[in-house]
């Protein structure tokens, strides 16, 4: 009997043994499991944080994209602004150039006219002075000749008078 019971004693010594190693075992698996539990709402957690993020970044990216197309909708016109007043002022300058030329070829037309005026006020001043001097030169003929008409009637008087 006593080796039965020492059998049983050892039986039971080994059946504790292994039921202290499967409550180990047990609340080793239980404390993973309560790790793996605590891990699955830390990554809950940070899939949810991430999951915010995301949707912040989106918003905020929306919110930079609006902006810029804003500002390159801004700087278009700016730029169509820009353009068209460069068409303006090419035709503006178009149209100057044109009346420049257009006052370049009045002013060479009068220029020319002046020019030609020019050189029949000076034929006609040549011609002035010469019939000037013509007239001058008769003149000076007459007065001799009528200083002579003069001397001669004087003289013929005096003739006459001594008579």
């Amino acid at each position: 009997k006593s080796a039965q019971a020492a059998g049983l004693k050892a039986d039971l010594n080994e059946a504790r043994e292994q039921l202290r190693l499967a409550q180990k075992e047990i609340s080793t698996e239980h404390g993973e499991k309560e790790m793996l539990r605590m891990a699955k709402r830390e990554l809950e957690s940070q899939v949810s944080a991430l999951a915010s993020d995301k949707e912040f970044a989106v918003t905020e990216q929306d919110f930079i994209l609006a902006e810029k197309e804003d500002i390159i909708a801004k700087s278009l016109r700016k730029i169509e602004l820009t353009l068209e007043d460069h068409k303006k002022m090419q035709l503006e300058f178009k149209t100057l150039k044109q009346e420049r030329e257009t006052e370049t070829s009045e002013l060479n037309c009068k220029n020319e006219q002046l020019q030609a005026e020019n050189v029949q006020n000076s034929q006609l001043i040549q011609s002035l002075q010469a019939e000037f001097s013509t007239i001058n030169e008769e003149r000076k003929r007459y007065s001799s000749m009528l200083e002579a008409q003069s001397q001669e009637s004087l003289t013929t008087a005096s003739k006459l008078q001594e008579e």
